[in-house]
This record gives C-alpha cells, structure tokens and sequence, in this order.
C-alpha cells in the first residue's frame, strides 16, 4: 500500500514539473499582451464586443427567470440556506456556458479566424494565409487591412 503511494505521489510531481517546465499557462496572458500591443487587431475585437455582450446579458436575464427560483429551491433543500448563494453560482455559470457556445459558433467564428489571419500577415507570415485567403496587395499596412476574402470554407465543429 505504501508503494503505491509513492508511486502516485511521484507521478503527481512529475506531472507538476512537466507542466511548470512547459509554460504552457502563460499563453493566454501572451496573448492579452499582444492584442494590447497590436492596435490594429482593436478594430475586429471591439466590433464583435457589444453583440457578444448584448447576447451574455440577454441570456443571463433569461436564465435567472426561468431557472434560479427552481434551483434555489433545490439547492436548499440540499444545502440549506446556502442554496440560495450557490444557485446564483450556478445559474451564471450556465449562461456562461450558454453565451461561449452560442457566441463562438454564430458571432465570432470568422472574427477568430480574422484575428488569428490579421496576426500571421502581421508577424510576416503572408505566404501562409495566402493559401487560404485572398491578400490585398499593395498595402501600406499589415494586419487587418491586408486580409481579402477567404478562399477555402472554414470547417465546421
């Protein structure tokens, strides 16, 4: 029994290791710097801002409608006067979970693709996008301004 203990707790560190080693964590917050550091992918971010904003707000409303007194309910039964705390939890991670599927497949699919075509063009990596977009030649700027329209269909999930 103790072997296996070890065994696991061994595992445990090694996979910790592994994880810190590979820094795999810091590329979202690389990826904040670089928006912020990239004026010129701000103008494909804030158009799909306030619509993305509008359907989490629309879709929160109507969840706490329609399903907080019911889980409130339940959840104190269950977990006595902390239910209703923890169904206010529950009924926003719903509709943020809701608002991420809605929003990612029907607002900002070709927003992610035009943002992620904007910082190739931008990093010099042009040869790359023109096989699945058209560039605009002549352009006196990279980034966003250089990207046409796509040329292949985007695959669907």
């Amino acid at each position: 029994m103790d072997a296996i203990v070890k065994s696991r707790i061994n595992h445990v560190v090694q996979v910790s290791r592994e994880i810190i080693v590979a820094g795999t964590y810091v590329y979202p917050l690389k990826g904040v710097y670089y928006l912020l550091t990239h004026p010129n992918l701000y103008g494909m971010v804030t158009s799909r801002l306030l619509p993305t904003m509008a359907l989490g707000l629309i879709i929160t409303t109507v969840m706490f409608f329609f399903t907080y007194v019911p889980q409130a309910a339940l959840l104190t039964l269950l977990n006595g006067p902390f239910g209703v705390i923890n169904a206010v939890s529950l009924v926003l991670s719903e509709s943020a979970t809701v608002t991420m599927m809605l929003a990612r497949n029907f607002t900002l699919k070709e927003t992610l693709v035009d943002i992620f075509d904007a910082t190739l063009v931008s990093e010099g990596e042009d040869n790359l996008v023109s096989k699945g977009r058209e560039l605009k030649a002549g352009r006196e700027s990279k980034g966003a301004s250089a990207l046409g329209k796509n040329l292949i269909k985007l695959p669907e999930r």
